[in-house]
């Protein structure tokens, strides 16, 4: 049975409805991420799950209690914003225990858990530190601690890396899902990094305009985009309208630069007359190159119009006809380039298991 139960639940500000029906649950010692664009309504139904807003309809069931009566101080809920809120007049040991104390904690108990926190989030030794003289980073993980110090029952962060450099929180990233998965606290992390939701989440729920577009895991998520609207938030680039005709032999999708041949298993998934092609299906030969291809099936001449590097990958912006598409060149060896460049004749060769249906 799911731990938090989100059902119908609705929240207007002067009649725009900001949480639109939405229905969702968490089970226990999960991490759930709310993504989508700013503006969305995560942050929003985040804080109505807390008690920090009231819904205009619809239910929060957590462990079989109904919340709609329970104040935010009665929810034994963590809670952990991007506006960290740290009280500078208190070191770190003051900051952690603040919660404990609040609890009645003994003196004994206080200083064990504090201890056990900062081994955890790998700050040992910085209890008596000034938080005000703490890295972005340090301070971060010390707000976690913060949140989960009193066992909360339901750990909630609201864009806890969005002030911070990307390498620390691709660092901060996997620290966060490392501990929330050591204690076992079932959390949801709100972001609107795609990236960052890929990484930390168990299952993702994507948002737009104040409704539920998917929810499923990260990869279910990421393969199978509901919609046009959920591909190009997730970072799909190559994708692509057209109509799916079959005949005898094939089944194809007729689109602005020509025919592609489908496999069976993505034809049956078309909903919306849309295909994705990922940029690692995407193979650029020469003129030399392509007379030993064996066959011709989805190749299709082009012209290199852009080449990037990006991280560990180079990309090519190519075009077919009328068509601009994204193609990934992946060396097979430290320090190999690719032969081809802008402005450049090519041939692109479509892998059919490299596309994704829409």
């Amino acid at each position: 049975m799911s731990q938090l139960t989100i059902t119908d639940l609705t929240k207007s500000f002067n009649g725009d409805n900001v949480v639109d029906s939405v229905s969702f649950s968490v089970e226990k010692g999960e991490i759930v991420c709310l993504l989508g664009p700013s503006g969305c309504g995560k942050t929003t139904l985040l804080r109505l799950i807390a008690g920090l807003e009231q819904f205009d309809s619809g239910k929060i069931i957590f462990e079989n209690h109904d919340l709609s009566k329970t104040p935010a101080s009665k929810r034994n809920f963590g809670l952990m914003f991007q506006n960290l809120s740290l009280f500078p007049h208190m070191n770190v040991f003051e900051n952690i225990a603040f919660g404990l104390k609040m609890k009645n904690f003994s003196n004994q108990d206080i200083d064990n858990q504090v201890s056990n926190l900062l081994t955890m989030v790998g700050l040992k030794g910085y209890s008596k530190r000034d938080v005000n003289e703490l890295s972005g980073g340090q301070q971060q993980r010390i707000a976690l601690a913060r949140a989960i110090a009193p066992s909360p029952t339901l750990l909630m962060l609201d864009e806890p890396l969005g002030s911070l450099d990307s390498n620390l929180r691709n660092s901060l990233q996997i620290q966060i899902r490392d501990i929330v998965k050591k204690i076992g606290v079932t959390s949801i992390y709100v972001t609107h990094d795609r990236n960052e939701a890929l990484s930390i989440a168990d299952k993702i729920v994507l948002m737009n305009d104040g409704k539920i577009i998917q929810t499923g895991t990260p990869n279910e998520v990421f393969q199978s985009p509901a919609n046009i609207f959920a591909a190009e938030f997730l970072g799909h680039q190559n994708i692509i309208s057209g109509q799916l005709q079959s005949d005898s032999n094939n089944i194809s999708f007729d689109c602005e630069f020509g025919k592609v041949i489908l496999s069976k298993k993505i034809a049956y998934n078309l909903v919306d007359n849309s295909i994705i092609i990922d940029t690692r299906g995407i193979s650029l030969f020469t003129k030399n190159e392509v007379d030993n291809i064996e066959s011709t099936d989805n190749l299709y001449e082009c012209r290199i119009i852009g080449k990037f590097f990006k991280e560990r990958a180079y990309e090519f912006k190519i075009q077919i006809n009328s068509q601009i598409l994204i193609a990934s060149f992946q060396p097979n060896y430290w320090g190999e380039t690719p032969v081809l460049d802008i402005d450049q004749k090519a041939y692109a060769k479509i892998n059919p298991e490299f596309i994704y249906g829409l």
